[in-house]
């Protein structure tokens, strides 16, 4: 089961994925997965950023290969 936040995210992601051109649905599912995994990503750095330092942030995105 999905806490309130990640159905935000994913309702956010389909939104924003309304706005993008597609050459088909595996490209769709492609994208959609990506933008949802980088914005789950951001979003833990930003709390690690906030309780331990944005060092510890910068890994976790380096680590995802997420960049801001």
């Amino acid at each position: 089961m999905m806490n309130n936040r990640i159905k935000q995210i994913s309702q956010e992601v389909w939104e924003w994925s309304d706005s993008q051109v597609y050459e088909g649905v595996d490209e769709f599912s492609e994208i959609w997965e990506a933008e949802f995994a980088r914005r789950i990503v951001q979003e833990c750095a930003g709390i690690i950023s906030d309780r331990i330092g944005p060092k510890s942030a910068l890994d976790i995105l380096d680590h995802f290969g997420v960049t801001e």
